[in-house]
């Protein structure tokens, strides 16, 4: 008969393999640890790397805040000084005005009695035996059209 009987293992051999397996569950137990042990480095980089970031925003958020302060106090100065200066435009403007329409009306006035054109003298437009454009030396008038001119053409 040939049966082959299973072997027996023997005490040592056992102790042997449950000292190799401790050993195996030992490794893998030290490096989930240190797995563990690096996410959650890299979890608390991320948390700090995010508190920065709020920090640097909670900062910018309140200097712009102070500076949209400024502006606006600064706006509300010049709107004030605007607001001045437009009034005192108006009460200047309507102080020239006044005056304005008073000469107006002094020389309507005037214009009215008496007036006569001033004596003003302008070149005559005749051309000069010198080329056309020139002028004859004589001088005429600036009058209404109405009036005859003081300068004698030859035609």
């Amino acid at each position: 008969m040939c049966a082959s009987a299973p072997s027996k293992i023997s005490d040592k051999q056992a102790r042997k393999a449950a000292l190799k397996f401790e050993r195996e569950q030992k490794r893998r137990e030290a490096e989930r640890r240190k797995e563990e042990a690096a996410r959650a480095k890299q979890r608390e980089r991320r948390e700090q790397a995010v508190a920065k970031a709020q920090d640097a925003l909670d900062k910018a958020r309140c200097e712009h805040e102070e500076k949209a302060e400024a502006i606006e106090a600064e706006r509300a100065a010049l709107d004030e000084r605007a607001q001045a200066e437009e009034g005192r435009w108006e009460k200047l403007k309507t102080k020239l005005e006044a005056a304005l329409r008073r000469a107006r009306q002094k020389q309507r006035r005037v214009a009215g009695r008496n007036f006569t054109w001033p004596s003003v003298r302008a070149p005559c437009r005749r051309t000069s035996r010198s080329g056309p454009g020139r002028s004859c030396g004589r001088a005429r008038s600036r009058a209404p059209a109405a009036a005859p001119s003081r300068c004698r053409r030859r035609t």
